[in-house]
């Protein structure tokens, strides 16, 4: 999954060369977090300039990972408001209200375990996105702020104290994001 997501990336950045150049208003993005394949976690994000000063995002993401004999992967999705303070939308300083769904599932083979697990996350964030080269195609864009987790834990074989649901993330942590694109 993780080769198919890089791929439809590079091909989606490469692909959209061909946008004429005279186009000097760039109203969409497309952005990956290429750090996250590192843990298994393929993201990519969609932007879409709504007005002067806001944009709109989504975020699919894809992760996997196992530990200790449990091992667990699925999909999210991030729908996200962007109120640009500075300069324009799509280019500067702006606050971000979101939300995060996954679906995830699990197992344990040692336990007999298997189920799913779906998590939910609120936040904000506050972070600075830049157009940049000569065309201002390139992104980059680096935020940080808060979130709320919780999670519904549905068991489908052997019993909830099978799993170790201690290590999942309730209640207040950091977000932190990190994401290189095109603009176009």
């Amino acid at each position: 999954m993780k080769k198919v997501l890089t791929s439809f990336f590079i091909i989606a950045v490469f692909g959209m060369t061909s946008v004429s150049a005279q186009d000097a208003e760039k109203k969409n993005t497309l952005k990956a977090n290429p750090m996250g394949l590192i843990i298994g976690l393929g993201k990519i994000n969609y932007e879409r300039k709504l007005g002067d000063a806001s944009s709109a995002q989504l975020g699919v993401s894809y992760f996997s990972y196992s530990s200790d004999g449990t091992s667990f992967s699925g999909l999210g999705l991030l729908p996200e408001y962007r109120f640009y303070v500075t300069k324009e939308a799509l280019d500067g300083f702006y606050l971000a209200p979101f939300m995060k769904y996954n679906n995830f599932t699990l197992k344990n083979d040692e336990e007999d375990f298997k189920g799913s697990l779906n998590a939910y996350r609120f936040g904000a964030k506050a972070g600075f996105q830049w157009l940049m080269g000569k065309r201002k195609s390139f992104v980059m864009d680096l935020a940080f702020g808060g979130k709320y987790s919780d999670f519904n834990l549905k068991v489908k074989e052997g019993s909830e104290d099978d799993f170790d649901n201690e290590n999942l993330f309730q209640g207040f942590s950091p977000e932190l994001h990190f994401a290189i694109g095109y603009a176009f």
